[in-house]
């Protein structure tokens, strides 16, 4: 510290350095801490909350840019807010082994065991609310080269070499080459999401496919996929559909 009491301003440099250690060592941290810990950790700098917060920005290290804000003055919101929809549970494999909590805003839900399990014990299984496949099996007349996984629920499935005891029974689209593990699958999957993929059924989604298929892009059609399950379980009955809407909020 200088005897004199002078202070300095940091250089870009210095200051995007000591920011990075900081945050690398406390990542939980927002602006005002990590200004306040700055300041603390040099006390000769000179050094306010709004070029530490333009930096961290600059960074990526927060979400939003300083200077946005809501017509009443209140800074954006910088983390997604969360809560436990109305049909938000898991089926579980037995009863009483996992329950779905809530913990906040900022930190949502989460899956918590409610005791000990054995070793290999498979604790619960849900259907995915949306999902797309690998990009290897996809093509703009939907999958043709590997399906490797049911459109549905995502397991694993094999199209060969199966015996009169096995419970699962692949089953392919009446009219496109996508594939179920299941009848049950297939006809789930086309009242959620599969009656707007199919290329024979609705060719016209088949630019979008090849466009995020040429883009190596797979958000916009996990995005569709949602979007596409909102729209059809409203058609269903207005009540799925709003608990769908609900667990797209969640």
């Amino acid at each position: 510290m200088a005897d004199d009491g002078r202070t300095t301003m940091p250089s870009e440099a210095e200051l995007q350095a000591a920011i990075d250690a900081l945050k690398k060592s406390k990542p939980e941290l927002g602006v005002p801490r990590v200004c306040a810990m700055l300041r603390e950790s040099n006390p000769t700098w000179q050094l306010g909350e709004k070029r530490v917060r333009k930096f961290m920005s600059t960074m990526g290290l927060i979400q939003t840019d300083p200077s946005s804000a809501n017509t009443t003055g209140k800074a954006a919101e910088t983390v997604p807010k969360s809560f436990l929809a109305p049909g938000d549970f898991v089926r579980t494999v037995g009863k009483g082994q996992v329950e779905v909590k809530y913990i906040n805003g900022t930190k949502g839900k989460g899956v918590f065991a409610v005791g000990d399990f054995a070793e290999k014990t498979q604790v619960f299984e849900e259907t995915p609310f949306a999902w797309y496949p690998r990009w290897d099996t996809v093509s703009n007349t939907y999958h043709t080269k590997g399906n490797d996984e049911c459109q549905l629920c995502a397991r694993t499935i094999h199209r060969s070499g199966y015996s009169a005891r096995d419970l699962l029974r692949p089953v392919k689209c009446n009219r496109c080459s996508a594939w179920f593990c299941s009848n049950v699958c297939r006809k789930e999957a086309d009242a959620r999401f599969h009656q707007i993929e199919c290329a024979r059924s609705n060719p016209h989604f088949a630019p979008l496919a090849q466009a995020c298929l040429e883009w190596s892009w797979g958000a916009p059609m996990a995005a569709a996929r949602a979007i596409e399950r909102v729209l059809l379980e409203f058609e269903q009955s207005a009540e799925r559909g709003k608990l769908a809407w609900e667990s797209i909020k969640a």
